[in-house]
């Protein structure tokens, strides 16, 4: 689906699609596919208690990574799906827990976040996580829409 017009809802259900299929796939021979869609979501939801009992200092682990990578894969493919265009993220993250997440169409750097406290990468609801990542995609396509020279580079 190709247009110019976009809800939040038809957004939020493309990225919710896309962010299960990327993290079912982060377990392995599997696992998750028997899971609940829920079950499955609820690993990048996290309390404020649960977030507090992380601290504030540590090192990334291979989790806490590869959730941060399956959220911007969604996003870059809800680009995709929306423009038409190939959209690649690229996520690096030092050992000490900072980085930078990009996503790039064409020449266009359409996000550009910089990371800090990766292993807390969480949010605290259901609704906070489809709100920021709606929000994310929606600037991303203005941005695209906007230079179409840039992204069909």
């Amino acid at each position: 689906m190709v247009n110019n017009v976009l809800t939040s809802s038809s957004i939020n259900d493309d990225f919710q699609r896309y962010l299960l299929i990327q993290l079912r796939a982060l377990g392995g021979f599997r696992v998750r596919d028997s899971w609940s869609d829920e079950r499955v979501m609820q690993s990048l939801i996290l309390s404020k208690e649960q977030r507090r009992a992380l601290g504030i200092v540590a090192d990334p682990d291979e989790a806490s990574i590869n959730r941060l990578k399956a959220y911007y894969n969604a996003v870059a493919q809800c680009l995709e799906q929306e423009l038409g265009l190939f959209a690649s993220p690229f996520v690096h993250v030092s050992s000490e827990g900072f980085g930078r997440a990009l996503v790039v169409v064409g020449r266009l750097l359409v996000i550009n976040k910089t990371l800090r406290d990766v292993h807390r990468f969480s949010f605290i609801s259901k609704e906070q996580l489809l709100n920021r990542a709606s929000s994310s995609i929606e600037d991303a396509l203005l941005l695209a829409r906007s230079l179409p020279e840039a992204a069909r580079c």
